[in-house]
């Protein structure tokens, strides 16, 4: 399926009415995100079925996280997208052999399954077919290697996550992301 994207208008701000996005082919359909800090009417067209069928969300339980999941929440809505939700969390190898490993996997463990439980719980009061995936090792590459197999369509993620650089302006996961990535990414701010 061969989609042409063009994209018009310019970044506005919330307090501005909307900014556009087209993708060009046979049908149509608008939606706008009615959010504070999301104003955006974003119009898509797709030939030959959905636009994406497969969205893989990776979330680390940051503000910018749940920004990327209102947009992953409702492209997965608009398109009737599977949506993959992703957290991982650091390797535990460091800590082979010390009393405490067993006590820190479960916390590391228990940490992200709270943080898929808890998107998914609000996900699926929007209908949505959701799986999760909790992976231990470098989330960049969890990320990717997600994508990679589900075969995903799209890839949304926050700019930003709740790593110890926060002043960086595009965190090194997304950054990462976006120079690998298998499919088109949505990096939220």
């Amino acid at each position: 399926m061969s989609k042409r994207v063009m994209a018009l208008g310019k970044r506005l701000r919330a307090k501005d009415d909307l900014t556009s996005a087209t993708i060009d082919v046979d049908c149509k359909q608008e939606y706008r995100w009615p959010q504070d800090d999301i104003n955006c009417l974003v119009t898509y067209v797709c030939q030959g079925g959905k636009m994406f069928e497969r969205i893989v969300f990776a979330t680390d339980g940051s503000e910018h996280a749940q920004r990327a999941q209102v947009i992953a929440r409702d492209l997965a809505r608009i398109h009737k997208a599977k949506l993959f939700v992703v957290h991982a969390y650091p390797s535990l190898s460091d800590f082979l052999g010390f009393k405490e490993y067993s006590s820190i996997a479960t916390h590391r463990i228990a940490n992200g399954q709270k943080i898929l439980d808890e998107t998914v719980e609000e996900l699926n009061s929007y209908g949505l077919e959701v799986e999760t995936e909790l992976l231990e090792g470098p989330t960049a590459e969890a990320i990717l290697h997600v994508a990679e197999a589900r075969k995903a369509d799209l890839i949304v993620l926050g700019a930003r996550g709740l790593g110890t650089l926060t002043g960086l302006m595009l965190g090194s996961v997304s950054q990462k992301v976006l120079q690998h990535a298998p499919c088109p990414v949505l990096v939220a701010r």
